[in-house]
């Protein structure tokens, strides 16, 4: 619970994460935060994820995936969202990955989630970022 002030009310803070275990290796999860540290703005955001992983990929290599789908609502800076995709093939003597992130420009959550945080701290280089880096 955040200390009332003269000039903002006082709030419960809370956070929630449930995952399921999906095919053999693999994770599905969805993520809810509301409440604002400052006590400045009413705010929250819901989320899902998939976590892939086949550590048997042709035979003896390794492939992974992750993507993730994130909405903040604001009571300053509105509603908007956060999404991503990564592919990756983390294997020697060849490797690489492939991601990709669009942060929407109002993307505002203030008690942030592990991939809700990652793409805010993103949000201060461009409002709208899209990033795709692929490196083979």
């Amino acid at each position: 619970m955040t200390n009332e002030t003269p000039t903002t009310p006082g709030q419960a803070l809370s956070v929630a994460r449930i995952t399921h275990p999906i095919f053999s290796q693999s994770k599905f999860g969805i993520v809810f935060t509301n409440g604002d540290p400052s006590g400045r703005t009413r705010n929250s955001v819901a989320g899902a994820d998939f976590q892939y992983l086949d550590s048997h990929f042709l035979g003896n290599k390794v492939l992974t995936g992750d993507a993730f789908y994130d909405r903040s609502f604001s009571s300053t800076a509105g509603d908007d969202e956060s999404t991503a995709l990564a592919i990756g093939f983390p294997n020697e003597p060849l490797g690489g990955d492939f991601v990709f992130k669009q942060i929407g420009e109002n993307f505002a959550p203030a008690l942030a989630s592990s991939t809700a945080q990652a793409s805010a701290s993103m949000t201060e280089a461009s409002p709208i970022l899209t990033a795709i880096a692929a490196c083979f």
